[in-house]
């Protein structure tokens, strides 16, 4: 969390920062979501809804816990203990299995019916990143500063790239993956062609990456920043001048008589198919965008904490919510480690 007084001169990056509209926003209602039970013992690190069972999303956690909910009965399916701290998840688009990164470097299959975990290979550092790719085929980036492809029938990565940075987050859609990394780098792979990135970026953000998403047809990704940020780039050089960004997840607060604005990072992001963006921040707030007409659509009653994780739901008539702590401000204390199912009214 940062402080910025209202005249302190923001920095400036290639692309226009835009300020987005706020006209006609849809604010939410507690009684417009339902909390799922039990919780993680520690802090939830991803949620994800299945799409091969649209009613089940999986969660995972530092407690080394996959856990499994119905979220249409908010009722706890079931779950599986691997042995580290679970940072990443992704859900097989064709099966129930779920494949896991975890902070020991393990990458893990857990059976999503069984609930039973197999290991399929290891990074020689904490796995932050996973992403599917197709149905058995998925990517992971790591700590230990490599990027690989996996096939889930093999015991064996089927590419390795080495990365010049570490990773803090990946996303995978039409055969497109994005990396984005420690000091702002941002690699694009396409996964037919691995003996070189198809891109490499620097972001325009001028602060720490804390997510990257790419659209659903992988025509451009979105960034975020620990500085309350969000950039929206297009990977077609053409599109250029559309890429932007803006402000959110600030606050203004009176401090010593002045004005400052209280700045979050922004942990989480999600996209749709229709171009709705979901950002959550450590300030315990959810909004939605749409990156098209550059306007704030709806914003959300605060959660207890900060957010860590989002997902839409198939047809994006919810969002998944994990309201987890993410020290921003070191050890304190906090809520509880909760996974909410928000309902989006159009």
């Amino acid at each position: 969390m940062k402080h910025h007084t209202e005249n302190e001169r923001q920095p400036r990056g290639a692309k226009t920062e835009h300020k987005a509209q706020k006209e006609n926003t849809h604010k939410g209602r507690m009684d417009d979501r339902a909390e799922l039970k039990p919780g993680a013992r520690d802090g939830i690190t991803r949620s994800v809804f299945s799409t091969h069972s649209p009613e089940l999303l999986y969660c995972s956690s530092w407690d080394k816990d996959v856990r499994v909910y119905d979220t249409e009965k908010s009722t706890l399916r079931g779950h599986a203990t691997v042995g580290s701290p679970v940072l990443d998840i992704a859900v097989d688009k064709g099966t129930l299995s779920v494949f896991c990164g975890c902070l020991d470097g393990s990458v893990v299959e857990i059976d999503g019916a069984a609930m039973e975990e197999r290991t399929i290979g290891k990074h020689l550092g904490g796995v932050k990143g996973v992403a599917q790719v197709e149905s058995r085929v998925f990517a992971t980036g790591g700590w230990d500063k490599k990027f690989c492809l996996w096939d889930a029938r093999a015991q064996s990565a089927q590419s390795v790239f080495d990365l010049p940075k570490k990773v803090y987050s990946i996303d995978a859609a039409c055969e497109m993956v994005v990396v984005g990394m420690a000091e702002r780098a941002v690699y694009l792979f396409d996964v037919r062609r691995l003996d070189r990135p198809y891109q490499k970026r620097e972001s325009s953000l001028r602060s720490q990456t804390r997510s990257v998403r790419l659209f659903h047809d992988a025509g451009g990704f979105v960034t975020s920043s620990i500085d309350g940020r969000v950039s929206v780039d297009y990977i077609d050089d053409a599109q250029t001048p559309r890429c932007y960004a803006f402000k959110c997840h600030w606050e203004t607060i009176t401090q010593n008589s002045e004005r400052v604005a209280l700045v979050h990072p922004v942990h989480a992001l999600c996209l749709d198919a229709a171009g709705q963006l979901a950002t959550g921040g450590g300030d315990g707030k959810v909004y939605l965008w749409n990156i098209h007409t550059k306007k704030r659509v709806s914003e959300f009653m605060r959660y207890p904490s900060s957010i860590s994780s989002l997902c839409f739901s198939g047809d994006s008539s919810r969002l998944a919510v994990a309201s987890s702590y993410c020290f921003e401000e070191g050890e304190k204390e906090h809520g509880p480690d909760q996974v909410y199912i928000q309902q989006i009214h159009k």
